[in-house]
């Protein structure tokens, strides 16, 4: 579950543009079983909430995220990404990534590495398609952002 919530956080959607830099308030859903290597269920339903900032020019992409979960994972997740566009972020570009969370429901660090293409300008409709691992994991992302600021994104993985 925690690795799920890395690869999201990874690359957020966008929600409030102001020129390069975004401001985004989040809300979100985890339903379904996660299992344990015995095969016994850990984890049915969590919801969180989360608060980003990102720093968005030409060629790269910086990023923190701090999201608070509840349900059946209590507590709390930070996390630090940066990515590099290979064109332009403004036009759209794809781009590599790489992303480091801390959390109070593991034990563990972990860091992502990312792949996609994005375009994230603040103007017109912006959009993000990305595939995220993370120790094993992957994840797969769409984020659109329309002119208006108002986001939708969704994240799927192959966790069992």
């Amino acid at each position: 579950m925690k690795k799920i919530i890395l690869s999201a956080l990874l690359f957020p959607a966008f929600a409030f543009a102001n020129s390069s830099s975004f401001l985004t308030v989040s809300v979100g859903e985890i339903s379904g079983p996660s299992e344990n290597w015995d095969g016994s269920i850990y984890m049915e339903h969590v919801d969180g909430y989360g608060v980003s900032f990102s720093n968005v020019d030409d060629k790269t992409m910086l990023g923190f995220t701090h999201l608070e979960a509840t349900g059946d994972a209590d507590g709390s997740i930070s996390g630090v990404s940066a990515a590099y566009a290979f064109d332009s972020f403004s036009t759209g570009s794809m781009y590599v990534g790489i992303g480091y969370t801390d959390s109070d429901l593991a034990d563990d660090t972990f860091t992502g590495y990312s792949i996609g293409y994005a375009k994230v300008s603040g103007n017109g409709t912006d959009f993000n398609l990305s595939a995220t691992t993370v120790d094993g994991l992957v994840s797969y992302g769409v984020s659109v952002t329309a002119d208006s600021g108002l986001s939708f994104g969704i994240t799927e993985s192959n966790a069992t």
